[in-house]
């Protein structure tokens, strides 16, 4: 009997046992041969249900797409949910369109106004303006996180007589009631529908959207209010950085000669010629606007004195919560160098160059006739060594402007 038994147990299929291993065993187990918790499948299979239930009774649509909807469930289904909808609205909308908004509208209000204007012209006089209908819009609301996804990437009003004069206005209405009228981007399809397209050929939602206003002779008709996602948008702006006239004073290192700048090491012998280069360059990154400075100086005879090398000064920090997206000016690379190989330069009152980032000029390599410092290692306190102590380039910097993403006043976060 036992044995029976073991050889029942044992003589069920493996996917079952396998199945029963998963769930009961491996934590956090994904086994699904059949894909039949796939949320992506089983969408697909809702929606061909309902193609099914529509190729049999074309006349039940309404029903059918509610019953989709209620269907789709799924988190990961909530895009497919709202096309769904937004075809149920859409088909509705077309119907109520279709009949004037309901017969009893069209009855009061439609063919009345037309049997005035016809009235008014029979008896020569001006006709009434026929007054536009707004019925629904489709979508009702606009979810903007799904809108800069583009979908939808239009909104479409329904209603009749929106071929009427003066013509329908469209606002871009603000959180804080300012309205921009957006309606060189309205498209007329026909008398029953208007069209507002989204996106580079169309209107931009951002953060401070609150809704779209349908506007005929100064009056409201119909809207779709914007909602704005929990987690606000980051507002984009320009701001200065706070380094005009600040300084930075670069010692390369001494890598190679004895420590002077001197013909044979002597004072008396004058300064060597020299080769000079200075190479100023901005980078950034989404926390930081960060400037490179490099110099190298070349002893053009005798031993050879060098020195070279560069360092990092940071320039500009992010905000709490944003980010930089760029520099907008004050960025631009510069570099220079002697004009030919032997010519001596040095701390003086005259700048190298005066670039869109800052201002340079060589500290304690070699004079000018007539500067301040005449000799190589003039201002440090041991002219024979001045190599990598006091030999060096001085950076004055101007103002940056940088392009930073950050959160509106009142938050830390935006997405």
């Amino acid at each position: 009997m036992k044995a029976r038994t073991r050889q029942r147990v044992f003589s069920k299929p493996r996917s079952a046992i396998a199945a029963a291993l998963c769930v009961f065993v491996l934590a956090g187990c994904t086994w699904d041969p059949l894909g039949v918790n796939d949320p992506t499948k089983a969408a697909a299979d809702i929606i061909d249900s309902a193609i099914a239930q529509l190729t049999n009774q074309s006349d039940q649509w309404q029903t059918v797409l509610q019953g989709t909807i209620a269907k789709l469930t799924d988190e990961t289904q909530k895009t497919i949910r709202n096309e769904v909808q937004n075809l149920l609205d859409r088909t509705v909308a077309v119907t109520i369109s279709n009949f004037q908004c309901g017969i009893v509208d069209f009855l009061g209000n439609r063919v009345l106004e037309h049997l005035n204007a016809i009235k008014a012209q029979i008896l020569h006089q001006t006709p009434p303006a026929i007054t536009p209908h707004f019925c629904q819009p489709v979508p009702s609301t606009l979810d903007i996180t799904l809108v800069r996804s583009g979908r939808p990437d239009h909104a479409d009003f329904f209603g009749y007589d929106f071929d009427t004069q003066p013509a329908i206005k469209v606002f871009l209405e603000n959180l804080n009631g300012v309205r921009t009228d957006v309606t060189s981007k309205l498209i007329t399809n026909t008398a029953f529908q208007l069209t507002l397209p989204f996106g580079a050929n169309g209107i931009q939602l951002d953060s401070s959207s609150k809704a779209l206003r349908l506007n005929w002779n100064g009056r409201d008709l119909g809207s779709i209010a914007v909602i704005q996602p929990s987690v606000p948008f980051c507002v984009e702006s320009t701001v200065p950085s706070d380094t005009f006239g600040s300084t930075t004073t670069f010692i390369p290192p001494h890598t190679a000669g004895d420590a002077d700048f001197w013909q044979g090491g002597n004072v008396f012998n004058g300064p060597s010629p020299l080769i000079v280069s200075v190479i100023v360059s901005d980078t950034f990154n989404q926390q930081t606007v960060t400037a490179t400075v490099w110099m190298s100086v070349f002893e053009n005879a005798g031993d050879n004195t060098t020195v070279v090398g560069s360092r990092v000064v940071p320039l500009y920090n992010a905000p709490l919560g944003g980010k930089i997206e760029g520099i907008v000016s004050g960025g631009d690379a510069f570099s220079w160098s002697t004009s030919s190989p032997g010519k001596v330069f040095g701390d003086s009152s005259m700048h190298l160059t005066n670039g869109p980032s800052s201002v340079a000029r060589v500290v304690d390599i070699g004079g000018f006739s007539g500067g301040p410092i005449l000799y190589p290692g003039g201002s440090g306190p041991d002219p024979a060594h001045a190599a990598g102590t006091t030999a060096g380039v001085l950076v004055t910097w101007n103002t940056l402007q940088v392009k930073v993403s950050q959160p509106p006043p009142g938050y830390t976060t935006c997405t």
